[in-house]
């Protein structure tokens, strides 16, 4: 089986696919003393993000190490698969973004407190992430929600905050 895996915008059910296709190759991997990595392209602006928090603890717990490499775009939950990766690397003109948790909600009230209950327990986990994984602090992700929609960086931004290990 290849050890390349690509996640793009354009595919439907991609991280279905990549999810299984992880799993099937840690399978094959297994009593493997040093398995060759597998390397995880990325070219995404984000989506729903259970499908994606699924990726990242699979991408996590695999003993197949992963390198996610962002080419093009990782942005919102596509920026948090980068971080999931035992090893990050990004091309030099590639864009991260980051933002809080949007939702298109509607209904009643009830519904809607629910719904908000949701989305700050999904901030969390997302700040969580970012917070373990970076150099990017708290008071920089209060600052964005205070004051910005969406945080745009770098390549270079990216390795200054040690979001990638290093740039292609």
């Amino acid at each position: 089986m290849s050890k390349i895996l690509y996640l793009a915008d354009n595919e439907d059910n991609a991280v279905d696919e990549i999810i299984k296709s992880i799993l099937e190759i840690n399978d094959e991997d297994k009593g493997t003393a040093s398995p060759r990595p597998i390397h995880l392209y990325i070219n995404s602006s984000g989506g729903d993000v259970y499908p994606f928090l699924g990726l990242i603890d699979i991408i996590i717990a695999s003993k197949t190490p992963i390198y996610t490499y962002a080419l093009g775009a990782a942005m919102s939950s596509a920026l948090l698969v980068v971080l999931a990766g035992h090893k990050r690397f990004a091309y030099k003109h590639s864009t991260f973004m980051y933002h809080q948790i949007s939702t298109g909600e509607w209904g009643t009230t009830k519904h809607l407190e629910e719904d908000l209950v949701e989305s700050k327990r999904l901030q969390k986990i997302l700040d969580t992430i970012i917070l373990e994984k970076t150099k990017i602090t708290k008071r920089q992700l209060t600052n964005i929600y205070n004051n910005k929609k969406d945080w745009y960086m770098s390549s270079e931004d990216a390795l200054k905050y040690q979001v990638i290990d290093q740039i292609i």
